[in-house]
């Protein structure tokens, strides 16, 4: 069973969710398209770190609210076999109305498939406390997709702007919309555990578009 899912941002650091972490402790890392079918590469954890004001209860994200501050970090005992993903540091009206990817290995249906490296499109809505809302898109975060990775495409790469924190609804479809965590509301707290970003390439600046 896949517990959650994860995005390496340093060579041994890897983000997720609180709630991954809130009641179990996680003993391993899976890079790769799966861990059921042979292939890929498990990392043993040597701890994990749940952000200390994580609020475990939902508010009214159309209205507003406090932060859920819903972010962890595993440390591993040796580099993942992959090059880590830059944090996105700058704010959130950079990419409100972009398309984002999901990326998890959770549920495909409210059926089943968990197991599977999966990807979706979402597009990225609106700020409610420190949560990034999106929806209308081709996939939906489900059990299983939690703490994975929200990135987006930039010119010079890809960037993870959040942990998946929730999906609406049972049915896994992209009706319903998501809800991922905003690092760059967090940066402080994450950089002081993980250690600074590597910088962005130099040349490099914004146009009207990211997704270009």
């Amino acid at each position: 069973w896949v517990n959650c899912s994860g995005t390496l941002i340093r060579p041994t650091v890897v983000l997720t969710a609180a709630h991954c972490v809130a009641d179990s402790t996680i003993d391993r890392v899976h890079f790769g398209a799966t861990p059921y079918e042979g292939g890929g590469v498990d990392v043993a954890v040597t701890s994990q770190i749940g952000h200390p004001d994580f609020a475990d209860a939902w508010f009214d994200l159309e209205e507003g609210g406090g932060d859920l501050n819903d972010l962890a970090v595993l440390f591993l005992a040796e580099p993942g076999p992959v090059p880590p993903v830059r944090e996105f540091d700058d704010g959130p009206d950079r990419i409100l109305g972009e398309d984002a990817t999901l990326v998890g290995y959770g549920l495909s249906s409210s059926q089943g498939g968990a197991g599977v490296k999966r990807e979706a499109t979402i597009t990225l809505n609106h700020v409610a406390g420190d949560m990034l809302v999106g929806g209308s898109g081709d996939g939906n975060a489900c059990s299983g997709d939690s703490g994975g990775s929200t990135y987006v495409d930039l010119p010079w790469g890809q960037e993870v702007i959040g942990a998946t924190s929730f999906g609406y609804g049972l049915s896994c479809d992209g009706t319903n919309g998501m809800g991922t965590v905003l690092v760059s509301h967090h940066l402080g707290w994450l950089h002081e555990l993980a250690g600074d970003p590597p910088d962005r390439p130099e040349g490099w600046g914004w146009d009207d578009s990211i997704n270009r």
